[in-house]
């Protein structure tokens, strides 16, 4: 490499990375990716090893070729384009003959934007800002086109300013309906349709490629009509999951008024004189492997629960007070994005062995483990949260922060018990509600399976 010297030294440097790419000091070490590589070459059968899975997979030429153009696309996929399994005892059509209108959005930006009433539907699962303008009309099926979420379906009542995304008009809005129905039920094969490693994208010709059951408009309507049903169950049981969370943030937000007000029997105390807390394990990369110890980060907290669609497991020696408890009290106190800091998650049904990353921290309590995880879900608690996140460059909760944030705790331990079991009665009410809206993609999919 050819470089400048600036002030004695130079403007380049280069260094050995080696790990799980190459070995620098051994060209054939098994252990490598390049290993892998060179046995392809060489036309030799191979196996790659669970710990590689998550950087390498084997997939046949033919499908990362698209030969279904009129013109020959030599642009290859990393990502394999699956074939997809579609049974139906009506016709199947290309989406784009349905008849229906397919359209790329406009591009804009969050700087160019004008403030407004109209959303703007980029790659993401949300609107990402407003607009004072729009370009699409109400009823309008959007379908991500780049990005992590890349293909992602979303139906807009409202009119929308369509940018990084393609739109789906059918020619009534039954037609409309049906066909977001139907996309809905297909969504991982529209995340399948996604092309590239670094930014991942949904093209329109794709779209409008993708097959679809045309049943005559009597059963569209049927299908409409009984996954309307399911929607009206889902938004009833989303409010009531609104409402039974704001009562228990509630409860907080009165102690704090009580306290203002100087009324009796309530004292403000820092978190750490109430609880033990830990960061959480560092670990590198050699480090996990499918067969290890789970470990807890923040893609693991939803809704105040432990979600484990998103998993990491590590094989090494762990210190007793890395692993979880029940009763523990998990926090994100350090992430890219602002939102998540403070993320909360109260456990209380371990099944196996789990630790908990280093962007993480427990708050550990023997009497007052559950009042400390009914104080996060607070006004009180957020607003601590915000003045230290306006504060700060990195968004980050460093232990001395976290244990010296302010906590109502009430004189009498059996008041606070009270209160806990009121709390935990509306937490059951949630359990209900969730188990309504984890069952309502499952039944719209029962719905097509009977009349298609």
């Amino acid at each position: 490499m050819i470089g400048a010297i600036v002030k004695g030294q130079k403007a380049f440097k280069s260094s050995k990375q080696g790990g799980k790419l190459y070995n620098h000091d051994n060209r054939f070490a098994e252990n490598t990716l390049a290993h892998y590589i060179r046995q392809m070459f060489e036309r030799k059968d191979i196996a790659i090893a669970d710990t590689y899975g998550e950087y390498a997979y084997m997939v046949n030429t033919v499908d990362m070729l698209d030969f279904g153009l009129i013109g020959f696309n030599k642009s290859i996929r990393t990502i394999i384009q699956k074939r997809i399994e579609i049974n139906s005892k009506y016709p199947l059509i290309k989406l784009v003959d349905f008849p229906s209108e397919i359209r790329k959005g406009k591009s804009i930006t969050a700087k160019n934007a004008i403030s407004g009433n109209y959303k703007v539907v980029a790659g993401g699962k949300d609107f990402a800002y407003t607009h004072n303008e729009y370009n699409r009309d109400e009823n309008t099926i959007t379908i991500s086109a780049s990005g992590a979420n890349a293909g992602f379906v979303n139906f807009w009542k409202e009119k929308i300013f369509a940018s990084d995304c393609t739109t789906i008009r059918g020619k009534t809005e039954l037609a409309t309906k049906y066909i977001f129905v139907y996309l809905q039920s297909m969504q991982q094969a529209l995340f399948d349709l996604a092309r590239g490693s670094a930014q991942p994208h949904v093209y329109p010709d794709d779209i409008k490629n993708f097959k679809i059951p045309l049943p005559p408009p009597s059963i569209q309507q049927q299908i409409i009509d009984e996954c309307q049903k399911i929607d009206d169950e889902y938004e009833n049981s989303r409010m009531a999951i609104e409402t039974y969370r704001q009562k228990i943030a509630d409860i907080f937000n009165e102690l704090e008024i009580v306290y203002k007000t100087q009324g009796g029997g309530l004292n403000l105390v820092n978190l750490g004189d109430i609880c033990q807390s830990y960061i959480g394990l560092n670990y590198k990369p050699e480090h996990i492997n499918d067969n290890g110890i789970l470990v807890l980060r923040s893609s693991n907290i939803k809704n105040g629960k432990l979600d484990f669609n998103d998993q990491v497991r590590v094989k090494l020696n762990i210190n007793d007070k890395y692993f979880v408890k029940n009763k523990d009290v998990l926090i994100c106190v350090r992430n890219g994005s602002k939102k998540l800091l403070g993320k909360s998650a109260y456990l209380d049904t371990l099944n196996e062995p789990m630790t908990f990353g280093a962007f993480m921290a427990i708050c550990r309590s023997n009497k007052f483990s559950k009042w400390i995880y009914l104080w996060t879900q607070s006004k009180h608690y957020a607003e601590q949260i915000e003045k230290i996140s306006s504060t700060v460059s990195i968004n980050q909760l460093t232990q001395k922060t976290l244990l010296s944030f302010k906590i109502p705790v009430l004189q009498s331990y059996d008041e606070m018990q009270k209160i806990i079991a009121k709390a935990e009665l509306y937490e059951q009410k949630i359990e209900i509600h969730t188990k309504v809206i984890n069952e309502s993609q499952r039944k719209k999919e029962a719905i097509l399976a009977k009349y298609l």
